[in-house]
């Protein structure tokens, strides 16, 4: 099975007729194919952070060119992530330890929870109270890498509960 082009797709039609092609081996019957949202469908979302002037904007880098595209808005993330972006960055904003050497950012959803991990180039053991504060204040679970070190606050991991053929299905991940 070649599945070289796998996720390549230009129309649901094309994906449909991929995957009855491919595993017609193992399922031979018709099954449902479901649309994706237009907008909002991604539930990770990972940016840069970039430093000019003693203030802090989320970016992302062509790794060609390595140009920078300042980044206001994702369009394709979900709603919670869009929605907590603007309070993460006033916050970072206002706090000098922890914007200092602060350089990537992740958002990891799932349809109950949020989740942040911000990444450093320098000890976050120095602004553990500085991290666990952002955590409270903002209500997320918070956690904080960098070389060899991570910190967690609250929790690391996510829960998510699935309506699939009238049952639940609960499920934890981190």
């Amino acid at each position: 099975m070649n599945l070289e082009n796998f996720g390549n797709f230009l129309t649901l039609d094309e994906k449909h007729s991929f995957i009855k092609k491919y595993f017609k081996e193992f399922y031979t019957k018709d099954f449902k194919l479901f649309a994706s949202k237009d907008k909002h469908y991604r539930t990770r979302a990972e940016l840069s952070f970039y430093h000019e002037n003693d203030t802090l904007f989320y970016a992302m880098f062509d790794p060609k060119n390595k140009k920078k595209y300042i980044i206001e808005y994702l369009d394709f993330a979900d709603e919670k992530i869009c929605a907590f972006m603007p309070k993460l960055l006033e916050y970072l904003r206002q706090d000098n330890k922890l914007k200092e050497k602060l350089f990537g950012v992740e958002f990891l959803t799932t349809k109950q929870e949020l989740s942040v991990t911000l990444l450093y180039h320098k000890n976050i053991e120095d602004i553990k109270s500085n991290l666990e504060n952002l955590s409270n204040n903002l209500h997320i679970n918070l956690i904080a890498r960098s070389k060899g070190k991570k910190l967690i606050f609250k929790t690391e991991n996510l829960r998510q509960t699935l309506n699939i053929q009238g049952r639940k299905i609960f499920y934890e991940f981190n």
